[in-house]
């Protein structure tokens, strides 16, 4: 696995999720738009972390347009907590 890639994605989420969190608890009046642009940030770095975890730095670097898209997708190999294949995990 690419740690590096796992890893700058993950921060970049985690950025997203703290200046949410933030705007939210300061009372900030936000907007759906606003709200759907920081989800779909988060949702774009989780899910980039997952399928392009063996991702090689030059692929990192290059980054395709089809890299792109197929790094952002929700991951279709990723069993979710409360799914019957997610038994097959623990």
């Amino acid at each position: 696995m690419n740690t590096r890639f796992i890893a700058s994605n993950l921060k970049e989420a985690e950025e997203e999720l703290r200046g949410l969190i933030t705007r939210l608890e300061s009372g900030e009046q936000l907007s759906f738009e606003g709200y759907h642009v920081a989800i779909a940030h988060m949702y774009h770095h989780l899910n980039s972390a997952w399928n392009g975890r063996d991702a090689t730095d030059e692929q990192w670097r290059e980054c395709t347009e089809e890299d792109y898209q197929k790094w952002q997708k929700f991951p279709q190999d990723l069993p979710l907590i409360g799914d019957d294949d997610y038994d097959d995990f623990t």
